[in-house]
């Protein structure tokens, strides 16, 4: 049996993700937190620095260019309480660190703000819908669906979803789905039966998703999986 937690590991709040290679150029709204033993190189802003660990805001362009295998990056889901908390420290820069901190330590250091997405989203039909896709209730919905479900128009709630979160409503579905495929791939299904439950239209539209918003394909993910077997 396959031990997929080795290369990617599935959380309520995050993704953790143990690259071997480099991660190619891409920018998205999931912050990163990224810590190993031994220094690793990532491109900013067209700027290489070097550091044992590093937070990245979301919406910055990025790309690994070195890391070793000791090494740790964990994608924050968007909304989440440790998303806000990232955001409220960096804003829009990046924090490189010299010296080694655990992903534990820098996560237990951004809670001290005591930020929560409840405390940030004012408005209760947004937490709601938010509520909803995180527990699968909207999984399948489109946006002009839970548009009716909440008596908007679809224009008007795409507005005020990404006025009170900084986040397009599609995309933030699209992260779910994505994040429900990769468990699949986790648990051992092909590409194509993650892609189905996922609710993609195929394999290859996984595949340019999760190039598009992670920097790594699907099929990079299922071959270390297979490794570990």
């Amino acid at each position: 049996m396959r031990d997929p937690s080795v290369e990617l590991q599935l959380e309520d709040d995050y993704v953790v993700l143990k690259p071997r290679n480099a991660v190619e150029s891409h920018c998205h709204k999931m912050p990163h937190i990224i810590a190993g033993p031994n220094p690793f190189k990532i491109c900013i802003g067209g700027q290489i620095r070097e550091g044992r660990a590093a937070i990245i805001p979301p919406d910055v362009e990025h790309s690994v260019i070195s890391m070793d295998a000791g090494a740790k990056m964990l994608l924050i889901m968007p909304l989440t309480d440790l998303y806000f908390q990232i955001k409220d420290r960096l804003k829009k820069e990046c924090i490189i660190y010299e010296r080694y901190y655990s992903i534990d330590e820098i996560i237990s250091e951004l809670n001290k703000s005591g930020i929560s997405c409840e405390k940030i989203i004012d408005d209760k039909r947004i937490i709601e819908i938010i509520e909803r896709i995180n527990d699968d209730t909207y999984f399948d919905r489109s946006v002009a669906e839970i548009a009716e479900h909440i008596h908007l128009s679809e224009s008007r709630l795409e507005h005020l979803f990404s006025e009170k979160t900084g986040i397009r409503l599609k995309h933030y579905l699209l992260l779910h789905k994505l994040r429900k495929a990769y468990k699949q791939v986790c648990e051992g299904k092909s590409v194509t039966e993650a892609a189905y439950e996922g609710g993609f239209a195929d394999s290859s539209h996984l595949a340019v998703v999760s190039k598009r918003l992670l920097g790594i394909s699907v099929s990079d993910v299922m071959k270390k999986n297979d490794e570990m077997r």
